[in-house]
């Protein structure tokens, strides 16, 4: 880690704030706070690096096992999931905008790109992109919000600083000015974006296109299945060592997850003293608490950099012939994971039922009248959406089929188009976080978290009723029907299985958001045993398949098997009969 800046730990006002804030602290975090941070640093990366290796190797023989198993079990579903090689790889939106740096702060015209994972390009002009030039930057909006009155948002920053420093407003620097129509893509601890549009309708269009890039995009760099899940495991497992178990976004990339993760654990643990013994007014603890923990993520921040690329490159050099020792031992690890499985329900059974008879069953009735009503409004809402895409569809289909379906499964996926289903879901998280019954609602990041399952949920079934649109046209004109004709019998094929996959997708919605909404307070609850009570399961696990078998991964596949199916119980007879 570079050593800690001696003069001042905040060389200029962040934010535009008062000089006189920056100038009246000196750097709190010594020698000895600094190595109690990289101990810290040591510790959690050292669990994610013995973590990573092992969840590396279960997904990748996951996905062997998929790829060489052929599964009997039937789908619930009746519209036909979209290929993952037959998705669009056409830009969700492009044109020109205007960016202001992120140092000299000069205003330069780019050329913008979203791509359809929501990651957001930007090139020096529309030529570049064109001829598959390099960006020149990328945006990663995972965890971003955007904010369209950036003076107003100012002016109540100054305002709060104002009556924390006890000083007039008038003393502080005025808000700053942007020109019209620009608005901020804004995030608590990484670098602001602030763009301008050339009139209101680009204004708006592109508003909302950010928007849907923050709520949709995936933080994690690297969307390789394998890696993707092989980080999640790792992640959560390193998180829950460490004594968190709440609700974890995965808003950032790889080395922003565990930075963030490590920040929490040096705020717990060395920054409480620190700023306990700070000395400014106690009206401006907030606010130094805020710069001091930015200091201390910037030293956090290089460490992890090092550390996730020598982890990740080290997996992804052995992959090859990882990939080949998995081949040859499906068979007797599938065998080896089953009996595991069975091992862990019964060691665990005795332990985990009353915790969930406990925690969860009685709090069921509260919070399932919340949740189902609105989904299935939300659900009817995107029925309407699938008729009047439908028939748009239906008025081109016999100009250019492909472009027709082409354009068809891109305004699925708009957030315009689909948001007077998912605004019906949004309007339920005031009603949550009003549970008292139920403290992890109060945190508005664990709200939205769940309510995103049933915004996804929306999205998946619209995505799936347009590729089974476009499949029986297909077939039908193939029969030799006429493609307009065709439309119109797809049409009436899929709004059946349309209302049948809703109320499946609103029971696998609820299911999934309720068992991820409990399974920490089970984990508190009853953790610590359950791993006392596996712990000779792990230990005769054979050698020979030892690497591909995670007996902790297991045991809360299990618990969460547990959970999602006392919620099951309750939600089945709960749901309405028809859509």
């Amino acid at each position: 880690l570079p050593p800690p800046p001696r003069s001042g730990l905040f060389p200029s006002a962040a934010h535009g704030l008062s000089d006189r804030f920056a100038a009246m602290i000196k750097n709190p975090i010594d020698d000895d706070k600094q190595k109690q941070i990289e101990e810290c640093i040591t510790s959690v990366m050292g669990t994610f690096a013995k973590a990573y290796p092992m969840a590396y190797a279960v997904a990748l023989f996951n996905k062997v096992k998929e790829e060489t198993l052929s599964t009997d079990e039937p789908s619930e579903y009746q519209l036909e999931a979209r290929p993952e090689k037959e998705r669009s790889t056409e830009p969700l939106k492009t044109g020109f905008l205007t960016k202001e740096g992120a140092i000299r702060k000069s205003w330069k015209k780019r050329f913008f790109v979203i791509r359809p994972d929501y990651k957001v390009e930007y090139y020096d002009k529309e030529e570049t992109y064109k001829s598959g030039g390099k960006p020149k930057g990328i945006i990663a909006p995972a965890g971003y919000w955007v904010s369209t009155d950036l003076r107003g948002d100012f002016q109540k920053k100054l305002e709060k600083a104002a009556e924390l420093l006890k000083v007039d407003i008038s003393d502080l620097p005025k808000p700053k000015t942007y020109p019209e129509f620009t608005f901020g893509l804004l995030h608590d601890r990484r670098r602001h974006w602030y763009i301008t549009a050339d009139n209101q309708a680009e204004f708006d269009a592109w508003v909302d296109a950010f928007r849907q890039c923050c709520r949709n995009a995936q933080g994690l760099l690297d969307q390789e299945r394998v890696a993707k899940e092989a980080y999640y495991a790792a992640f959560d497992k390193t998180r829950e060592f460490n004594g968190y178990y709440d609700w974890w976004n995965f808003e950032g990339t790889e080395t922003e997850n565990l930075t963030d993760l490590i920040s929490r654990k040096v705020s717990r643990t060395v920054l409480d003293d620190v700023l306990s013994n700070l000395d400014v007014p106690s009206k401006m603890k907030s606010m130094a608490q805020e710069k001091v923990e930015s200091f201390a993520q910037s030293l956090i921040g290089s460490a992890v950099a090092t550390g996730w690329n020598a982890s990740s490159s080290a997996i992804k050099s052995c992959r090859g012939s990882l990939e080949e020792k998995v081949k040859g031992a499906v068979e007797p690890v599938v065998k080896a994971q089953r009996d595991v499985v069975e091992k862990i329900t019964a060691a665990i059974s005795d332990k985990v039922t009353p915790a969930v008879e406990t925690h969860v069953a009685p709090l069921l009735g509260k919070i399932l009248p919340i949740l189902i009503t609105p989904l299935t409004r939300a659900f009817e809402k995107a029925f309407d959406i699938y008729l009047n895409v439908i028939g748009e569809t239906e008025k081109t289909i016999s100009d250019d089929k492909d472009r027709a379906f082409r354009r068809l499964a891109s305004e699925v996926r708009w957030s315009w188009t689909v948001r007077p289903a998912t605004e019906v879901i949004d309007a339920v998280a005031d009603v949550l976080s009003t549970l008292e019954e139920i403290p992890m609602l109060r945190d508005l990041s664990t709200v939205n978290g769940l309510l995103n399952t049933g915004k996804q949920g929306i999205s998946e079934l619209l995505d799936r009723a347009a590729y089974t649109f476009e499949k029986t046209v297909k077939t039908l004109v193939e029969g030799g029907a006429d493609a307009k004709d065709a439309a119109g019998q797809a049409r009436d094929i899929v709004l059946g299985k349309f209302k049948h996959d809703a109320l499946v997708k609103i029971a696998d919605s609820i299911k999934d958001m309720l068992t991820d909404l409990f399974m920490p307070k089970i984990d508190e609850s009853v953790g610590e045993a359950c791993r006392s009570a596996i712990e000779p399961i792990s230990a005769a696990v054979p050698d020979a398949v030892k690497e591909f078998v995670d007996p902790d991964a297991m045991m809360s596949d299990v618990i969460s098997g547990f959970i999602s199916n006392v919620v099951a119980a309750a939600v089945d007879p709960a749901l309405p009969k028809s859509l």
